[in-house]
C-alpha cells in the first residue's frame, strides 16, 4: 500500500540476483508441492478437491494480481485519478517503493528479502499450520498469494504498483487485499485455538 503523493514516479529499476532466484525458486517449489499433492491424491476421490481448491484460488490471486497491475500500468497515467466505481473507488497509478502504507521507503531489497524467507517459512511450516483448521488454510493461501503479488513487483520493478484509491486509505492493490484477509484469517485462527 502506498499514500498518493503528487511527486514524480520512480525509474523503473530492475532488480537481479539472489532475490530473483529467490522468486524463481518460490514459484518452483509452490509448483513442485502442488504435483506432488496431484499424484499423491489423484488416486483418493475424497479431500482431494479440498486442496485443489486453495491451489486455484492461490493461482487466481496470483494471476489476478498480475493482470489488473498490467491494466494499471497500461491504462493509467501516474498520481491522476480515475473514477472506476464513483464515488467510492478511484483507480490512482503510484509506485510504493516501500511496505504497506510507504513504510520502509526506500528499502525494497531488505522487504523483498524478508518477504522470500516468510514465503519460503510458511511453506516449510504448513503442515505444523493447517492443523489450525480451514480457516487457517485459507488464510494461508491468501496470504501468501498477496506476498508472492507483490514480491513480484519488488523483484521486477523495485517497486509495488498500486492502484486502487478509496479517498481515505492509501492506494492498494489486490495482492494486498489478499495479504490482509489472509492475515486476519490466520489470527482469527490462532485466537480461537486459545
Amino acid at each position: 500500500m502506498a499514500t498518493a503523493s503528487r511527486g514524480g514516479t520512480l525509474g523503473a529499476s530492475r532488480a537481479h540476483g539472489p532475490l530473483g532466484s529467490a522468486l524463481t525458486a518460490t514459484i518452483a517449489f509452490k509448483l513442485g508441492v502442488m504435483l506432488q499433492c496431484k499424484q499423491r491424491h489423484s488416486l483418493q476421490a475424497k479431500g482431494s478437491s479440498g486442496v485443489w481448491r486453495h491451489w486455484s484460488v492461490w493461482l487466481l490471486v496470483v494471476a489476478g494480481d498480475r493482470i489488473t497491475k498490467g491494466w494499471a500500468q497500461g491504462n493509467l497515467v501516474p498520481y491522476q485519478s480515475r473514477p472506476l466505481l464513483a464515488p467510492w473507488l478511484d483507480a490512482t497509478l503510484v509506485y510504493n517503493p516501500g511496505g504497506a502504507f510507504g513504510i520502509w521507503s526506500g528499502h525494497g531489497s531488505v522487504l523483498a528479502l524478508f518477504t522470500c524467507v516468510l514465503l519460503i517459512s510458511v511453506i516449510w511450516a504448513w503442515k505444523r499450520l493447517i492443523r489450525f483448521g480451514e480457516a487457517m488454510k485459507w488464510g494461508l493461501t491468501l496470504a501468501t498469494a498477496g506476498a508472492l503479488g507483490n514480491l513480484i513487483d519488488r523483484v521486477l520493478w523495485g517497486y509495488v504498483i498500486d492502484f486502487l484509491d478509496v479517498g481515505f486509505w492509501p492506494v492498494f492493490n489486490g495482492a494486498d487485499i489478499a495479504l490482509c484477509v489472509g492475515l486476519t484469517l490466520v489470527g482469527w485462527s490462532l485466537l480461537r485455538a486459545d
